[in-house]
């Protein structure tokens, strides 16, 4: 799964995760803005959003070694969209997992 580079913050657990989250957003959009980010909107054939379909996607992503290791990877808002968010690098390796995964199930 992707992660976020998490900084320590004082005060409520809340606002640190606000301010962690507020960090990983901004990283983003400047990583995006130069590049080194790409986005890319995937529309399923075979798959969706379900619970047995996300733990297919969850297992084939598990195989893969994320050269840059921070990504993130949003469904919807049809239960056939999947929305990644990673470096150049990664999303060669996203779309191959991507493909793997959309394949006609096999009876």
């Amino acid at each position: 799964m992707g992660f976020g580079i998490i900084h320590r913050a004082s005060g409520p657990p809340a606002a640190r995760k606000s301010e962690a989250t507020d960090g990983r957003v901004r990283r983003e959009k400047e990583w995006l803005g130069t590049g080194f980010f790409q986005v890319k909107t995937f529309i399923l054939t075979n798959r969706t959003d379900s619970a047995s379909d996300q733990e297919v996607l969850f297992n084939l992503e598990e195989r893969e070694k994320f050269r840059d290791g921070y990504w993130t990877r949003a469904m919807g808002p049809e239960s056939n969209i999947v929305r990644i968010t990673a470096s150049t690098n990664d999303m060669v390796i996203w779309e191959k997992v991507i493909r793997e995964f959309d394949k006609p199930r096999t009876k």
